[in-house]
C-alpha cells in the first residue's frame, strides 16, 4: 500500500497536466506543480481564495453552474473556461472532471488549450476577411462588369426595335435577364460581406437582411429589436450577424417556414440569489448581455 501511495504522489506531482481535488465549498484543496507552470500562482495562492475568483467574468455563470453539477453527482467534460494568469493575462482551459459525494470533493484534470483557441480564432477571423473580400468583388467587379453589359444592350435593344421587332424583343430578353443576374450577384455579394455593418451597426444591418430575404424568397421575415442596442465592435457584431445569417439560411432551406423572426435585445444582468451556503463565497457581477434569438414558423 505505502508503494502505491508512492507512485499515486509521484505521478501527481510529476503529470504535465493540470490535477487538482477542489472541494464543495469553492476552494481548491491540492493542485500538482503544473498549475504554476501554467498561470504562475503557487498553490498556496490559488488555495487562498475560491476558485471561481481567477475565473473570467464572462465566464463565472457558466463556471459556477457546472460546479453545482458536479455537487449533485455529475459530470463534466470538455467543460472549458478562462483562468487569470498571475501576469494578469488569461489561459483557456479544458476540463473534465468527478465528483465524490461521500467526500464532498471534486476530482479534476485540466489542459491549457490557449493555442488551440487561438488558432480557432484566427481561422474564423480569416473566413470573415475573405469573404468580405469575395463580397466587394462581386459587387464592385462583377456587378459593374454585367451592369456595363446591361447598359450596351438595352441600347441595342432600341436600336434594333426600328428595323426587326423579333430581334428587339430577344435582345430586350437578354437585357431582363442581365439584370436579373446583377440582382442575384448583389444579394449574393451582401450575404459574403454585409455591405455597411462596421459604419450602420448590427441592429441596421439585420434589418436590412431581414427585408433582402423576404424580396428574394418572398417569406415573411421579420426583424424586431428591443431598446437602444449597443456596438460591441466589429468582431463581435459580425460573429452575431452570421449566427442570424446561418438560421434564416437553414430553416429556408431545409424547412418551409413561412413566418422567420429576428430578435436582438439587451438585458442587464442582475446578480442571482444564491440559496445553496457554499455559493454565499462567490462574487456576483453586474454586466450587460446581449440576446439574439431567432423563430420561425413552418407550414404544415
Amino acid at each position: 500500500m505505502s508503494q502505491d501511495r508512492d507512485d499515486l504522489s509521484r505521478f501527481f506531482a510529476n503529470s504535465l497536466v493540470m490535477l487538482c481535488i477542489a472541494g464543495y465549498d469553492g476552494y481548491f484543496k491540492r493542485l500538482n506543480p503544473a498549475w504554476k507552470n501554467t498561470l504562475g500562482w503557487t498553490s498556496k495562492e490559488l488555495q487562498a481564495k475560491p476558485f471561481l475568483e481567477f475565473v473570467h467574468h464572462d465566464d463565472r455563470a457558466a463556471t459556477l453552474a457546472e460546479f453545482k453539477t458536479l455537487t449533485l453527482g455529475g459530470r463534466t467534460i470538455f467543460f472549458e473556461n478562462r483562468y487569470c494568469c498571475k501576469d494578469a493575462s488569461y489561459r483557456w482551459l479544458q476540463w473534465n472532471a468527478n465528483s465524490l459525494g461521500a467526500r464532498r470533493q471534486i476530482y479534476a484534470i485540466a489542459w491549457d488549450v490557449t493555442l488551440r483557441k487561438n488558432l480557432e480564432n484566427q481561422i474564423i477571423e480569416t473566413s470573415d476577411r475573405e469573404r468580405e473580400r469575395l463580397g466587394r468583388e462581386l459587387h464592385d467587379g462583377l456587378c459593374q462588369d454585367l451592369a456595363g453589359i446591361a447598359a450596351l444592350s438595352a441600347v441595342l435593344s432600341r436600336k434594333l426595335a426600328a428595323n426587326s421587332e423579333a430581334a428587339a424583343v430577344k435582345a430586350a430578353e437578354i437585357t431582363r435577364l442581365l439584370n436579373q443576374t446583377i440582382g442575384h450577384a448583389r444579394d449574393l455579394a451582401r450575404g459574403l460581406n454585409p455591405v455597411g455593418l462596421e459604419q450602420i451597426g448590427l441592429a441596421a444591418a439585420l434589418q436590412a437582411f431581414a427585408a433582402n430575404i423576404r424580396a428574394l424568397f418572398r417569406v415573411s421575415c421579420r426583424f424586431q429589436c428591443h431598446g437602444t442596442w449597443p456596438r460591441l465592435g466589429t468582431e463581435v457584431e459580425t460573429h452575431l450577424y452570421r449566427i442570424a445569417q446561418e438560421a434564416v439560411n437553414n430553416t429556408i432551406t431545409h424547412g418551409r417556414s413561412r413566418q422567420i423572426v429576428i430578435s436582438l435585445g439587451c438585458r442587464a444582468g442582475k446578480p442571482t440569489k444564491q440559496s445553496e451556503p457554499y455559493d454565499k463565497r462567490f462574487t456576483t457581477h453586474t454586466r450587460t448581455c446581449s440576446t439574439l434569438t431567432f423563430s420561425s414558423i413552418l407550414t404544415p
